[in-house]
């Protein structure tokens, strides 16, 4: 790895950290039942350092599949602190989801246990429509934590969620090996035919 490249691991690894340290925060805060702008503002800081953590890994060309499950791995744990300040400061928005949640909750664990089962580890697709559900929650965070409301943007973020589960269901089952960054089920099944390409005997004749 160059310096260069190093610079640019460091600068993007930085910016995944700064979202890791900012979920405890945020539980910090809402244990002391700090002003809710201030935990928006928490998730806007993370929302950023999501989208110029990939793009600084990319640029410099480091974007390694290490780095990219830490993301994903961070990605869970932030928003994890997330809803646990959201119910500690509104009780009552986390129960009138409840059945949204407690679905959401049943995938990731299942697609989690699916993904290791077939792979031996977690996967880190960064799926379109998992980064859509990553804008819907932080459109749902934000607004709950500036106006004490969620409706109807933590309900329309769930139901993405849930779609982005399914959807990286399906690639896990598509994918014949472990990839990281497979955005759409199409990826993964061009993916499969250049790996049935590759096993398939050559038919030249010597």
């Amino acid at each position: 790895m160059t310096p260069h490249q190093r610079l640019g691991r460091a600068a993007a690894l930085a910016l995944t950290l700064t979202r890791l340290a900012l979920g405890p925060i945020d539980l910090l805060l809402a244990r002391q039942g700090a002003d809710g702008r201030l935990l928006a503002a928490s998730v806007l800081i993370a929302a950023l350092s999501d989208v110029y953590d990939g793009k600084v890994a990319r640029r410099f060309a480091v974007d390694t599949a290490n780095l990219r499950r830490f993301d994903s791995m961070t990605d869970t744990l932030f928003y994890l602190c997330v809803a646990v300040a959201v119910w500690m400061l509104h009780p009552g928005i986390i129960r009138s989801h409840m059945i949204l949640l407690i679905a959401f909750v049943v995938m990731q664990i299942g697609g989690y246990l699916f993904d290791v089962a077939k792979f031996g580890r977690d996967t880190s697709y960064h799926t379109w429509t998992g980064r859509t559900f990553g804008l819907a929650l932080f459109v749902a965070a934000t607004l709950i934590f500036w106006t004490g409301n969620a409706s109807p943007w933590l309900a329309i973020a769930l139901v993405i969620g849930l779609i982005s589960h399914l959807d990286a269901l399906i690639i896990t089952i598509v994918l014949p090996e472990w990839h990281h960054d497979v955005h759409t089920i199409r990826n993964a099944l061009r993916i499969r035919a250049d790996f049935k390409q590759r096993l398939r005997p050559s038919t030249t004749s010597p």
